[in-house]
């Protein structure tokens, strides 16, 4: 009986072990965060449409090849195109928040360079407008998308803590 409970005692020593060294593994983990603010071109539909996008992203950074980064973005784009008989005046606006997970094959302290994907959700509006003369009929369309994006960037780190950075993406919508 007393060996059947020091067998015990021990087990219980054994986990209690494990379980104090494994927090002090994850305690000594530090994740890193950082934000990022951009101006981005946009497209809308088949390219014609073009505007301006404005993005604020946050990343979490995981572990040196993975990293968590949640965005919202809001675009706008017009396009007016015209003759003296017929004129069309297009605008579409957007927001859009996307949850990608970015994966870098190399791990550089100061230099990154990521491809990512992840979910995304876009609400689009736009109104077309097109006049026959003096008169005319408006046309306009709300549009909820949810979808997925691929990006690839590169970071460039420059005075310690700012970053310079290049990037394209794309969303299947």
């Amino acid at each position: 009986m007393l060996l059947l409970k020091f067998s015990k005692m021990r087990k219980i020593i054994a986990v209690a072990i494990m379980i104090v060294t494994f927090k002090n593994a994850i305690a000594q983990h530090s994740f890193s965060n950082s934000y990022k603010l951009g101006i981005h071109s946009i497209f809308f539909g088949t390219g014609d449409l073009r505007g301006l996008n404005l993005s604020a992203e946050y990343n979490r950074k995981l572990n040196n090849y993975l990293t968590f980064s949640p965005s919202i973005h809001m675009g706008y784009g017009r396009k007016a195109v015209g003759l003296r008989a017929v004129s069309s005046n297009q605008r579409k606006e957007s927001g859009a928040v996307n949850f990608n997970l970015f994966a870098s094959p190399m791990h550089f302290d100061k230099n990154k360079f990521r491809i990512g994907i992840g979910p995304s959700v876009r609400y689009t509006t736009g109104v077309v407008r097109t006049y026959v003369r003096p008169n005319g009929d408006i046309r306009s369309g709300n549009n909820l998308s949810l979808g997925y994006t691929l990006a690839t960037e590169g970071e460039f780190n420059i005075l310690g803590t700012w970053l310079v950075g290049l990037g394209g993406g794309y969303a299947v919508l």
